[in-house]
């Protein structure tokens, strides 16, 4: 069970899992729903053998599934109170996944914090080769005269985002944001284990950056960069590891010197026809440019927002998924969808937990820094990347979202095993 656990996890973290693979009263099944389903029947026949469920005590668990439960009821509400069509239904079943796959995580782990480590590693070094080949195809049949369209289509099939966007690319992704994401997600963690385990993951930190650049996507280099200048500064700290940051952090700016020398060359990412962009990026953290000048999306955050109140409904909010009810254009942020979707309670609980777990993950860290990184990067991802992206929208958001809740309940178990009690008393069997 566990192996095919991880398959779930690649066809998610490759983008290969999207494949639409058949259609029902017009909701396409995908790879990973077909994984997903195998799983669920697995983990139920094991828990009919072995008749125990392991759980975590605490505030983090309760509160993340108090979370995942409003999104699932939420939609039910809107149906029978707002007449919404029964299609709106659909992304309850995709927080129900959430639940299962958090569960069955947490069971499949209890007690091997560094199995899990080394297994996400393994995950995200073959998905991050995996996009470099695409992306590498995508820049040359877009900035070449060789063809691999022969290629591009067993993944793009009658899909343009095979050619990527203007030298923005998607690697194995069928949209350009989710190249970003999964590339700093991947690129932090491989960054961490040089900066602070002497682990030698220079190979796949220079990879991930390149699929990271060749994203072009802006919100990703922000969270490397506040990750890189001010979370591994405080970790260096409290771990007594300055110096070793200082002299990692000269190789790790020079290598990106290079790197981003040559995708300027190329205009890769677009970094060199749309550089006024980025220095705009930079005029925002220096308070001469506004948030709409350097993002063009609040004027879509406005318009949820404003529709919200137009409908009458600024108190519990529209009870679904704005994707589905909100007519406007997309709002590209998960902080406003949350707003538009449940109304001030639901942003505001959103806000909170992200903070707490966020909190829980940097307390752990400080007691265990070997295994339990990956909790942290998880949950700065999704809370800067929420601000500008609909990051839990998406199945990659999502599954992030697990790695990061079942890292943190896994190495906290860990660590309360080997400092308090042996027995395990955070899991109730």
């Amino acid at each position: 069970m566990k192996k095919l656990f991880l398959v779930y996890l690649f066809s998610v973290f490759s983008g290969v899992g999207s494949i639409g693979i058949l259609s029902v009263s017009g909701m396409t099944i995908s790879t990973t729903d077909l994984i997903a389903v195998l799983l669920i029947l697995l983990f139920s026949i094991s828990l009919m053998k072995e008749k125990k469920l392991k759980l975590v005590k605490g505030p983090e668990m309760f509160l993340s599934i108090i979370f995942i439960s409003i999104l699932i009821v939420y939609p039910l509400l809107g149906v029978m109170i707002y007449n919404y069509p029964l299609n709106y239904l659909t992304d309850i079943f995709n927080w129900i996944l959430v639940l299962i796959m958090l569960f069955i995580g947490i069971n499949l782990y209890s007690g091997r914090a560094e199995e899990f480590l080394n297994d996400i590693l393994f995950i995200l070094k073959i998905s991050v080769v995996g996009h470099f080949i695409f992306v590498a195809l995508q820049f040359l049949n877009t900035n070449t005269s060789l063809n691999f369209n022969y290629l591009l289509d067993l993944r793009f099939a009658d899909s343009d985002m095979k050619y990527g966007h203007i030298n923005r690319f998607t690697g194995g992704f069928g949209s350009i944001s989710a190249l970003g994401i999964l590339s700093v997600f991947a690129n932090i963690i491989f960054l961490e284990r040089i900066m602070f385990h002497r682990n030698m993951s220079m190979i796949w930190f220079i990879l991930s950056m390149f699929t990271l650049i060749s994203s072009g996507q802006r919100t990703s280099f922000i969270i490397w960069t506040i990750y890189f200048s001010i979370f591994m500064i405080i970790f260096a700290y409290k771990n007594r590891k300055l110096y070793r940051y200082v002299i990692n952090s000269v190789i790790i700016l020079f290598t990106v010197g290079i790197g981003s020398y040559f995708a300027w060359v190329l205009n890769l990412g677009r970094i060199q026809s749309q550089f006024s962009r980025i220095k705009t990026l930079l005029d925002m953290f220096l308070f001469r440019a506004s948030l709409n000048e350097a993002s063009g999306r609040t004027v879509r955050w406005h318009g949820g927002v404003n529709y919200l109140f137009e409908q009458n409904k600024d108190i519990f909010g529209l009870m679904a998924n704005p994707g589905h009810a909100f007519p406007g254009d997309p709002i590209d942020s998960y902080y406003v969808i949350m707003l538009v979707q449940g109304g001030p309670i639901l942003v505001v609980f959103f806000s909170i937990l992200m903070f707490i777990l966020l909190r829980k993950s940097l307390k752990i860290y400080t007691k265990n820094p070997t295994f339990s990184h990956i909790s942290v990067v998880s949950f700065v991802v999704l809370i800067i990347g929420a601000f500008s992206q609909a990051i839990l929208n998406s199945a990659l958001g999502k599954a992030i979202l697990i790695v990061g809740l079942i890292s943190m309940f896994v190495c906290g178990n860990d660590l309360n095993n080997k400092s308090f009690d042996k027995s395990g008393k955070l899991f109730i069997n």
